[in-house]
């Protein structure tokens, strides 16, 4: 009778000792499929967004909007609008 709790609690140790391995293994090593498609969703979204801004900075209307933002602040500045 001895014998055979003492093998049920070896085969239950062994289980638990594999289930523990598992889990561990499961926790350290994340999905690496999911990393990259996030990588990949960040760089498009990095790249459309670098885009956009690219289109905004060559345009006239920016360039104008820049132009009269330094030209205020020189005739400010020139005038002395502005004391230090």
């Amino acid at each position: 009778m001895n014998t055979k709790i003492n093998n049920m609690l070896t085969s239950a140790k062994a289980r638990l000792y594999m289930l523990d391995a598992r889990i561990r293994t499961l926790t350290a090593e994340p999905e690496e499929g999911a990393a990259t498609v996030e990588y990949a969703a960040v760089t498009v979204a990095a790249v459309s967004l670098g885009g956009i801004l690219w289109t905004i900075l060559k345009s006239k209307e920016f360039k104008a909007l820049v132009q009269k933002i330094f030209t205020t602040i020189f005739n400010a500045i020139t005038t002395g609008a502005f004391s230090a």
